[in-house]
């Protein structure tokens, strides 16, 4: 629910301790059929890899639960997307804003295991087979990540050596009526 002048997204995480309770076919259809009834913007599934953290610290998407940092906290909310994209994600869901910010036609091609257009016109980009395959092979991940960030556009992506203060490319968000 939304009230007053400040405008935000709504944030919805669902957090498992321990990775085998992951059923990928029921939580890939949970996102997508929420995605649709919630019009969403913007959505993911991500498992944390040690080699995003630097990336996900320095643009504020990641952080730690806990002083001896091994209860890692992935999140991602308005002031970030108003900034730019923290990344692309195992599985992510490009809303309306984000179809017209980069096209569906360039969405579609994204080089990935998957790319899926909803009825609504959201498109979920899906990188590898199995969500293990974040920490299985770190290395081969990420370069399939950064595939689809340089076929989607780099420069509505977070980048280390640009900076968080790079004024990167970011859709405008058109806001609903406020929800009583």
């Amino acid at each position: 629910m939304q009230y007053g002048p400040h405008r935000d997204h709504a944030t919805w995480t669902i957090y498992l301790e321990n990775a085998k309770e992951f059923e990928q076919s029921a939580f890939c259809q949970l996102l997508e059929c929420a995605a649709a009834a919630f019009s969403a913007d913007f959505g993911f599934i991500h498992k944390i890899a040690d080699a995003e953290i630097p990336r996900g610290r320095a643009n504020k998407s990641i952080s730690f639960l806990d002083r001896a940092r091994t209860e890692k906290h992935l999140y991602v909310v308005t002031h970030h997307l108003s900034k730019s994209l923290p990344d692309v994600y195992w599985m992510t869901l490009f809303g309306k804003p984000y179809v017209e910010l980069f096209s569906r036609e360039r969405l579609m091609s994204c080089p990935a295991y998957r790319v899926k257009e909803m009825d609504n016109g959201s498109i979920v980009v899906q990188l590898t087979p199995e969500l293990k395959d974040i920490t299985a092979d770190e290395a081969t991940f990420e370069r399939v990540r950064q595939d689809a960030r340089n076929h989607l556009d780099n420069d509505a992506f977070f980048d280390l050596a640009k900076g968080i203060d790079y004024r990167y490319r970011v859709p405008e968000f058109v806001w609903g009526p406020i929800l009583n």
